[in-house]
């Protein structure tokens, strides 16, 4: 209907889970999050949809594989974190949990927060295990990959916005190895000590004889 996504999870309360689908075409959004729900993507690709990928309307998204191609008009529009003003009752913040991979063929506004009046805060929440993550670094959110390097980042917010979101820090720089190689002082033995013992001897014998021959003189 005039709600132009294809899939709403949007119940307080409701969870809904999509696996291994393909989004693609929507008026709006691929798939929208509202008001309390809880959507998970699990192996879901989503193409070409007029507004954006996914909706976070005050509810909660859970990322375990998702793939993005270019959504939005003209610009890509990823996952976008909204309260929209219809919603008028309840205090559910947009939350984005990730457990799991986010990859995108587009770099601008993977991570999109649609700032108005409504738009008071988000919520971000990184499992263990999930291979990327997401942060707040220097009033934006960021999407870092195993490495820990960031690969997206979101447009910035104001310092009146709220969120309960774990901050980013940079990878430790490597550290060169500067110990030195220790010397070898194991005791020399075979014929590498003879020949040196033999030169030693040698030499002691020339200086013997250049002493006798100045005395002579």
């Amino acid at each position: 209907g005039s709600n132009g996504t294809l899939i709403t999870a949007g119940l307080e309360g409701t969870t809904v889970s999509l696996v291994n689908l393909k989004l693609t075409g929507a008026q709006k959004y691929g798939a929208q999050s509202y008001n309390g729900a809880h959507l998970t993507l699990d192996g879901v690709t989503i193409s070409n949809c007029g507004y954006g990928a996914v909706l976070i309307n005050a509810g909660t998204v859970e990322v375990k594989n998702l793939v993005l191609n270019k959504n939005g008009t003209p610009d890509n529009n990823g996952l976008e974190f909204a309260k929209g003003n219809g919603i008028t009752t309840g205090d559910n913040t947009p939350t984005l949990i990730m457990n799991g991979t986010l990859s995108s063929t587009e770099t601008k506004n993977v991570v999109y927060l649609a700032i108005n009046d409504q738009l008071a805060g988000f919520d971000l929440v990184n499992t263990e295990s999930s291979t990327n993550k997401v942060f707040v670094n220097d009033n934006k959110i960021v999407v870092t990959d195993s490495e820990n390097n960031i690969v997206f980042s979101s447009n910035e917010f104001g310092e009146e916005m709220n969120f309960d979101a774990p901050t980013y820090e940079e990878p430790a720089p490597e550290v060169p190895n500067t110990q030195e190689v220790p010397k070898d002082v194991t005791p020399k033995t075979g014929v590498n000590s003879n020949i040196e013992l033999a030169l030693g001897i040698l030499g002691l014998a020339v200086l013997g004889i250049t002493l006798l021959n100045k005395k002579e003189f």
